[in-house]
């Protein structure tokens, strides 16, 4: 209430105010936030964010000079005549199955299993779960299944060769599938693009 006091109508300065707050209940069950849109009282989940996203950007594509909304589109742009869709944002991200289950599997032991989720009422079936459900995630990532999340990232970098997120992501993965050389090759890339990335570094 606080925020949408202060920001109210200030458009004539420069203000503008986007009630994300409203878009997520609006988009929820019976317009309750919960597990559609959070990974747990928090953190948006991949839906969540590219909702606030998308949100976001209508507004800002509201106010953008003139002389940058008259700019000729690429012909990308063209075709597809629109935000793009949270499946198109998730190729462009490397938003992988892999990726899926490293996050749920870290919001399961460093959150839900910690304080101060542990005192919630039915953490411990929630935590059950969550565990049944990375659990199924993990048999899912077969070496069929691995070779084309391995296709997803090296596409992903094509498209965007200057994101240094992208590299560290795909390394990342590879550590993890036992090729700390292949691994070490895309935090060398990171380091080149952003020398201060320290995690690219461990």
């Amino acid at each position: 209430a606080i925020i949408r006091e202060s920001a109210g109508d200030k458009s004539g300065k420069g203000i503008y105010f986007v009630d994300t707050c409203n878009v997520i209940e609006e988009n929820s069950p019976n317009k309750i936030p919960g597990k559609e849109l959070f990974y747990e009282h928090v953190h948006y989940n991949f839906q969540g964010n590219y909702l606030i996203a998308k949100t976001i950007f209508k507004q800002v594509d509201e106010v953008l000079p003139d002389k940058i909304k008259s700019r000729k589109p690429s012909s990308e742009d063209s075709q597809q005549g629109h935000f793009p869709s949270e499946q198109e944002v998730a190729r462009y991200l490397a938003y992988t199955d892999w990726e899926v289950y490293s996050i749920s599997q870290k919001v399961v032991n460093e959150f839900l299993k910690q304080p101060p989720f542990t005192n919630q009422l039915y953490n411990k079936e929630r935590v059950q779960q969550e565990e049944q459900r990375v659990n199924s995630l993990k048999a899912s990532l077969t070496e069929d299944v691995m070779k084309k999340i391995d296709e997803q990232y090296r596409w992903a970098i094509l498209q965007s060769p200057s994101d240094a997120y992208l590299y560290f992501k795909y390394g990342l993965m590879l550590d993890e599938q036992q090729n700390p050389s292949a691994a070490a090759r895309q935090f060398e890339t990171v380091l080149k693009l952003e020398p201060t990335h320290y995690l690219a570094c461990a």
